[in-house]
């Protein structure tokens, strides 16, 4: 009786281990997860045998470090005061490659490799979060040998010949790599290369100041492959950053059904809403996405700019406080509050915060004009000891205003 069980188990699990294989090829990474979780399922409830406990053991890990990987990837778009998160997406992949048994920064290349080639239909994937790594590395430190080794593991694992193309050309002048770009551009037939490759070019074409090729391709790309969200997103941001805010809102509408839980998506569609003056539905992507992650300091500060703009300054000035809370040091958070304050009838806390965005940033124009503006309104006069500063501000701004 138990070697029937064992037997009925393991045919549940192998057909579901076909599903998984077949997801797989087809790059659907989140739904193979889904149905690897479906065959760990069977294998708890059920009199499986020592194999196939191995080898949906097997499944899950190589997939469950995908998608660590592509939450690390996530990371690396996420707004964070100033900057995007590097130094969070930088974390996150090294904890998931050490969840996985692999340091890459302290075992010997080809150790990595051996150990990270253990599934071939894992190496695209796993390769291009580390091309996404590399990036992050050279944007946050000069050291060369922190993302060069990273470069030769992603070789290692992955023969693809244009992506390993394109990472020689990493650390190269733009001036020296440029042609070779182009020409590589022109030549690639899209509708033979996966989608990762796409994105890996568009990515470099960007960076040479090359946009319109870079969307280009990636246009046939979405045409050929409508459910890969980082084309779709790539697509999207492109669309955003040259002011197409109707075909950027449908893009990342897109993207938003893709992954529902990606802020970075979220966040971008409610910017293409705001321009499109959509301010009810870019407050709920805002929303949605603080809600996600209560602390995307870039989604609080829409959420909180966009109140503001409808007149609501007391939530907004709720929200840059909170903001102020994760960025101490984020001087425009402290401009914006200014005005929400202000917009409250708080001039004294309102002059307050301008002081504050000035002492963090003396240069920021705008904070002048604020400040000047707040202090020389008889409207709403400040006490006696904001007074005095009122020809100070002016002096401030005739500074910066000769200096513009």
């Amino acid at each position: 009786m138990r070697s029937e069980r064992q037997a009925k188990a393991a045919s549940h699990v192998e057909l579901i281990v076909e599903e998984v294989e077949r997801l797989e090829s087809e790059q659907k990474w989140a739904e193979a997860l889904a149905a690897a979780r479906r065959a760990e399922s069977v294998v708890a409830s059920s009199e499986a045998d020592d194999e196939t406990r191995r080898r949906v053991d097997e499944l899950m890990t190589g997939l469950a470090l995908v998608d660590q990987l592509e939450e690390a990837r996530m990371t690396a778009t996420t707004w964070i005061g100033s900057a995007f998160d590097y130094t969070g997406a930088d974390r996150a992949y090294v904890a998931a490659f050490g969840r996985y048994g692999v340091n890459l920064d302290d075992l010997p290349v080809e150790t990595s490799v051996e150990r990270l080639r253990t599934r071939s239909s894992l190496a695209v994937p796993i390769a291009v979060a580390i091309d996404n790594w590399i990036q992050v590395r050279r944007r946050l430190s000069r050291d060369v040998e922190r993302w060069r080794r990273l470069a030769a593991v992603a070789r290692g694992i992955d023969p693809d010949p244009l992506r390993n193309r394109l990472r020689s050309f990493l650390g190269r002048p733009a001036a020296e790599v440029r042609d070779n770009v182009q020409q590589l551009a022109a030549s690639i037939d899209v509708r033979t290369e996966q989608p990762a490759t796409v994105v890996f070019l568009s990515d470099f074409l960007k960076r040479l100041n090359m946009a319109d090729q870079a969307s280009r391709l990636l246009q046939q790309a979405q045409r050929l492959h409508p459910h890969d969200f980082w084309v779709t997103f790539h697509l999207g941001y492109l669309a955003l950053s040259r002011g197409d805010k109707e075909l950027a809102a449908r893009l990342f509408t897109a993207a938003v059904s893709l992954r529902p839980r990606s802020t970075a998506a979220l966040v971008n569609l409610g910017n293409a809403l705001n321009e499109r003056k959509n301010l009810a539905e870019a407050e709920a992507c805002f929303r949605r996405a603080v809600e996600l992650d209560p602390t995307n300091v870039i989604a609080l500060f829409n959420l909180g700019d966009l109140l503001r703009l409808q007149n609501k300054p007391e939530e907004a000035a709720g929200i840059f406080r909170t903001v102020i809370e994760f960025t101490p040091k984020n001087s425009r958070a402290y401009r914006v509050l200014g005005g929400a304050l202000w917009h409250q009838n708080r001039p004294d806390e309102a002059i307050a915060a301008y002081h504050t965005a000035l002492e963090l940033d003396p240069d920021d124009l705008l904070v002048h004009r604020s400040l000047a503006g707040a202090l020389g309104d008889e409207h709403k006069p400040p006490s006696e000891p904001l007074r005095r500063l009122r020809q100070e501000a002016a002096d401030l701004l005739q500074v910066k205003v000769k200096k513009e």
